[in-house]
């Protein structure tokens, strides 16, 4: 494996899966109309921000012997400057295009025998209002007008995986 540790994209890949909630990921208990018309961005003190609370378990298909982790809680948590160098579209595009991924590098990288289609599908998230005791997890998305650093913090153990990249090393320009 490259210089990205497994705890690296394990972390970043469940934190940011639970962040986007996306279909296939994520059990919701309000109504359709009620998520459709919830803003996923808020504007704080002339920041964008996204936070959310999610409980998550990883399950492994019947076909590669089934199973499944205990749950866990993860708090994600996304920030940029509002009204400046992005706009609030392209904030939460980044957030999800990183989501996307690190569920690639998380199947390509964490379950042995899966396939991407089948590890797209394996983390089931469900989205709570807030935190039942302690998270086990929290990932941080930081964006300015010179790139992106994402952290992911186990909180259990204090360990904190960062990677930060400005916008040419990412965009390619």
């Amino acid at each position: 494996m490259s210089n990205t540790s497994i705890f690296q994209v394990a972390m970043r890949t469940l934190v940011l899966l639970a962040i986007c909630g996306t279909p296939a990921l994520a059990q919701q208990t309000d109504s359709i109309e009620q998520r459709l018309k919830s803003d996923l961005v808020m504007e704080q003190e002339g920041q964008f921000v996204i936070e959310r609370f999610s409980i998550c378990q990883l399950v492994r298909p019947a076909e590669l012997g089934g199973g499944a982790t205990e749950p866990f809680q993860v708090k994600s948590h996304a920030e940029a400057p509002a009204g400046g160098f992005i706009s609030r579209d392209k904030f939460v595009v980044l957030f999800a295009e990183t989501a996307y991924s690190l569920r690639i590098d998380f199947a390509e990288n964490l379950i042995a025998g899966l396939t991407p289609s089948q590890a797209l599908s394996a983390l089931r998230c469900r989205r709570i209002k807030e935190p039942i005791g302690d998270v086990d997890l929290e990932v941080n998305l930081h964006m300015t007008s010179d790139g992106m650093q994402v952290e992911a913090v186990d909180t259990a153990t204090g360990k904190r995986d960062r990677q930060t990249r400005t916008w040419n090393q990412m965009l390619g320009e």
